[in-house]
């Protein structure tokens, strides 16, 4: 970084790459977080799958419409973040998200609903996900979901406490 006088006053800040001995400019590698998309419906699934495989950062390794071949995938790959829809034929979004934060490498989970009360919330609070985000929000609010909680944040709403015990009740009946 530099900091220099500018001529009509101020100042002008510039910022360089590191640069190796050679004097080229070097930059570390993008490495692409490894995603997993699980919905039931096969035009969701193709449209988060063209979506997220246009984004330089992401790399989709698969994308399914059940959880039990999400979690066939999860013990055979890693993956980073899973991005999984709540309602799923067979078994639903919460109890994927507990499954997968039970794996030994335990990638993100972010719920990806068009149900995104309170109760959801709850619930996906108790199954240990890491996100919710509306199927009505823009997809570059997803990706910048995706990329928080693969740096370890949590995006989830403040429950109360009350609230919290339904979620965990739905989620338990759910589960």
């Amino acid at each position: 970084m530099t900091i220099s006088a500018h001529p009509n006053g101020g100042s002008a800040i510039g910022v360089a790459p590191p640069v190796s001995q050679q004097g080229e400019a070097r930059c570390a590698p993008l490495v692409p977080k490894r995603l997993l998309v699980v919905d039931d419906h096969p035009a969701v699934r193709a449209g988060l799958r063209e979506l997220l495989a246009d984004v330089a950062d992401f790399e989709v390794v698969a994308a399914l419409a059940t959880a039990e071949a999400a979690m066939d995938v999860a013990e055979r790959e890693r993956i980073d973040v899973a991005v999984v829809d709540y309602q799923l034929g067979g078994r639903n979004g919460l109890w994927l998200s507990r499954k997968l934060k039970r794996l030994a490498r335990p990638p993100a989970v972010v719920i990806y609903s068009a149900y995104t009360d309170g109760v959801l919330a709850a619930a996906a609070v108790a199954a240990e996900a890491d996100a919710i985000v509306s199927k009505g929000k823009l997809g570059i609010e997803l990706c910048d979901a995706i990329r928080r909680v693969a740096s370890g944040h949590r995006d989830l709403p403040v429950v109360p406490p009350r609230l919290a015990e339904i979620g965990r009740a739905s989620c338990r009946e759910r589960v």
